[in-house]
């Protein structure tokens, strides 16, 4: 049997938080994983984090980077030289309640309108926010931001099968790479200041 594996460093994340806040909005200050409200920059600044609330089966992050062989006639022995298109990252989730970030997300940009007496949602092309994701499972955690990211597709309406909660399916384009984080420094690494 191996002595290298620990089950101690392995990571089942049971529970998690999506939240979005406007583009360009920084790293937040966290000092635990299981903060009520979550917030970035200092009294003339502060921003709050607008969670998402009830999200269906996680998140799902999509990074793409392909690598491109370039042969010649001549050379036999493998590809002659090679090089990478850019990295591209994607998250998808699924939010289920119909919160304020959930509405807003949902309406790219667009607004709420009284009409006859009802609130009709008038979407907009897009919006750029930024994201931030929280992963725990008891004490430890693991978050993931996005500092500017793009809905890429329109959301559905909402699912309707009488079988599934109602929900809204959001892909997004990450236009800036995504940064994972943790409170605690990673055991037997030595952060770079």
């Amino acid at each position: 049997m191996s002595k290298n594996s620990n089950p101690n460093k392995a990571r089942v994340w049971i529970d998690g938080d999506a939240y979005r806040s406007p583009a360009g909005t920084g790293l937040p200050t966290l000092t635990k994983w299981d903060q009520e409200e979550i917030k970035t920059g200092t009294a003339e600044d502060l921003v709050t984090w607008e969670s998402y609330g009830g999200i269906e089966a996680g998140f799902d992050h999509k990074p793409e980077q392909k690598s491109n062989k370039l042969n010649i006639w001549n050379y036999r022995e493998g590809a002659y030289d090679s090089y990478s298109d850019p990295r591209t990252d994607a998250m998808s989730f699924i939010a289920v309640d119909n919160s304020p970030a959930t509405i807003k997300t949902r309406l790219r940009g667009g607004s709420i309108v009284q009409k006859n007496g009802l609130y009709v949602e008038e979407f907009g092309d897009e919006e750029e926010i930024a994201l931030l994701f929280i992963l725990r499972r008891g004490t430890k955690g693991r978050g993931i931001y996005v500092e500017r990211a793009r809905l890429a597709d329109a959301p559905v309406l909402g699912r309707f099968t009488g079988k599934d909660l109602d929900g809204w399916t959001f892909n997004f384009d990450l236009l800036t790479p995504p940064e994972a984080f943790t409170i605690d420094a990673p055991e037997g690494i030595t952060p770079t200041p």
